[in-house]
């Protein structure tokens, strides 16, 4: 059920180029979990594009209570922002960093121009890109012995679980992020080992 999980984008895409009175307009779109993926993406398309004039774009993230952005880098107020952020919420999708960068041709758009740019620039971005429908999960806390950690890692993958944080020492602490329909059977599965302490966050 989609009350379950959320709608995002499965690897990052650059979406065929659009021009209008000269200017160049690319959009690219990236799955993001984090602030810090914003901020890594964005600093490598400026790198990546240094001569371009403009990198406008918007974000969302989160699924019940999403947190959403968008910056207009220049361009006039809700001409590139706000657009891009609607074809986000048409595709009804999160976890996501949607940027369109602008090659200015020397021609003025206007306003309707311009939003028009952005706008077809983020759909061909979102419209090459796969949506896939990601699961709720939950972080689980491990404590286990060394010589568990063969029969642990086994369970753990055989679960679809990632590994989030690890300290693999005599005595081993695995943060562990598992699927939320996934959740009870792996927890009866990880009690039935001797002396494991195990914390669902």
């Amino acid at each position: 059920m989609e009350t379950d999980g959320f709608k995002t984008i499965r690897a990052a895409v650059e979406g065929t180029p659009f021009k209008e009175k000269r200017s160049k307009f690319i959009g690219y779109a990236f799955p993001v979990d984090t602030r810090d993926d914003i901020d890594r993406n964005l600093a490598a398309l400026h790198k990546k594009h240094s001569g371009a004039s403009h990198y406008c774009y918007a974000w969302r993230l989160g699924a019940n209570t999403p947190e959403e952005r968008t910056n207009d880098d220049g361009e006039p107020r809700h001409t590139a922002g706000p657009p891009i952020l609607g074809q986000i919420t048409s595709f009804g999708i999160t976890g996501i960093l949607l940027v369109v960068i602008r090659f200015y041709g020397g021609k003025k758009l206007g306003t309707g121009g311009l939003i028009h740019a952005y706008r077809t620039a983020a759909r061909s971005a979102l419209d090459r890109a796969t949506i896939v429908f990601k699961e709720f999960e939950s972080s689980v806390a491990l404590q286990f012995s060394y010589a568990q950690l063969h029969k642990i890692l086994h369970l753990i993958n055989q679960y679809d679980g990632k590994i989030l944080e690890r300290r693999l020492e005599q005595h081993c602490r695995i943060l562990v992020s598992v699927g939320n329909s996934k959740l009870k059977s792996f927890s009866e599965n990880i009690s039935k080992f001797k002396g494991v302490g195990i914390e669902v966050r």
